[in-house]
C-alpha cells in the first residue's frame, strides 16, 4: 500500500516536472524539424556595388506537415525563410536579422523574430481579403519558391556567407527543414552547398580582396615610326596601390609589382610600357611588335 502511493507521487513529480519543462520551453521558443522542402536550387550570389549583395536560392515547398503541437495538430500560419549568419570564427550570431529585405516570389517579408538566437525567420503573415489573391507566403500545398534577399556588407564582412533553411510558421512554433539549409557565399555559382546543420561552422568562403589602383596619366601623344624611347619622369611612371581591404584575411600592407601592357597604335608602331612599380623612370620603347 504504502509503495503503491510513493509510486503515484512520483510519477505525479514527472508529470509536473513535464509540464514545467514544455512551459519554459514555450516562453524561450522551440523549433521544430520536418520535411518543409523537396530540396534547394539556384544558388546566388550578387554583389550590388552599393555595399550590399543580394543572395537568392529556389526553395521547393512540400505540403505543409502534419505536426501535432502540445494542444493537438498544429496550425499552419506561413511559410518562413530562416537566416544564418556567422562571426569570424564560424559560430553563429546571435539574435541577428541579417537581411534588410527579403522576398518570396517577388512579394516582401511582413513579420521576423529570432524565435532561437541562432538564426533569424522572415515570414509573412497577411492574408489578403478572399476577393484577392492569396500571397505565395501562405500558400500550404507544393510550391517553387524564388527567394531572394538583400545583405548589408558589413554585417557578413566577418564571414561573408549565410545559410537559408526552408521554414514553416505555426501557432506554436518554428518547423525547419529537417535536412539543413542551402549554403550561399561569393563562391556560389548557380549550384546549391546543402550544410545539414547551419549552427555547426561551415566551410570558410574564399578571401575576398579589394584593390584600389591609381594608374598614371599617360598621355605618349604622337609616336614617330621605327624604334625610339619616351621617358616618363615621376609621377607620371608610378602606379599609387591603395591599402587593400579584405574579408576573412588580415593583410597590413601588400606590395607587389604590378604587369601591364598599355598599347597604342601609330601607324604601323606600337608602345609598350611594362612592369611599372614606383621607379623613377620607365621607358616606353616603340617599334612593330
Amino acid at each position: 500500500m504504502d509503495r503503491t502511493c510513493d509510486s503515484v507521487v512520483s510519477w505525479g513529480k514527472l508529470v509536473l516536472l513535464l509540464l514545467v519543462i514544455r512551459s519554459a520551453s514555450a516562453d524561450v521558443g522551440h523549433m521544430g524539424v520536418a520535411h518543409v522542402s523537396s530540396g534547394y536550387s539556384q544558388c546566388s550570389w550578387k554583389d550590388n556595388g552599393d555595399g550590399t549583395v543580394t543572395v537568392g536560392v529556389t526553395i521547393n515547398y512540400d505540403y505543409m506537415p502534419n505536426v501535432n503541437g502540445s494542444g493537438g495538430p498544429m496550425v499552419f500560419q506561413a511559410r518562413g525563410v530562416m537566416f544564418y549568419s556567422y562571426d569570424k570564427t564560424g559560430a553563429p550570431k546571435q539574435n541577428t536579422f541579417v537581411a534588410d529585405y527579403v522576398w518570396l516570389n517577388g512579394v516582401g517579408y511582413t513579420d521576423r523574430q529570432s524565435t532561437l538566437p541562432e538564426y533569424a525567420i522572415y515570414t509573412n503573415l497577411q492574408f489578403p481579403p478572399t476577393s484577392l489573391p492569396k500571397t505565395p507566403w501562405v500558400e500550404w500545398r507544393p510550391f517553387s519558391a524564388t527567394v531572394t534577399a538583400r545583405i548589408q556588407k558589413a554585417k557578413i564582412a566577418e564571414w561573408p556567407a549565410v545559410s537559408i533553411r526552408a521554414a514553416d510558421v505555426t501557432n506554436e512554433f518554428d518547423i525547419a527543414e529537417i535536412t539543413g539549409g542551402a549554403y550561399v557565399s561569393a563562391d556560389t555559382t548557380g549550384g546549391c552547398t546543402l550544410i545539414a546543420d547551419p549552427i555547426v561552422t561551415p566551410p570558410p568562403p574564399r578571401p575576398q580582396i579589394e584593390l584600389t589602383v591609381t594608374a598614371p596619366d599617360w598621355n605618349l601623344g604622337e609616336l614617330p615610326r621605327g624604334n625610339n624611347e619616351k621617358v616618363f619622369p615621376l609621377p607620371r611612371s608610378s602606379f599609387v596601390l591603395e591599402q587593400p581591404t579584405c574579408s576573412g584575411i588580415s593583410i597590413s600592407r601588400m606590395r607587389d609589382s604590378l604587369s601591364m601592357h598599355i598599347t597604342k597604335t601609330a601607324g604601323s608602331a606600337t608602345a609598350i610600357c611594362s612592369r611599372i612599380w614606383q621607379t623613377p623612370h620607365r621607358r616606353c620603347r616603340t617599334g612593330s611588335p
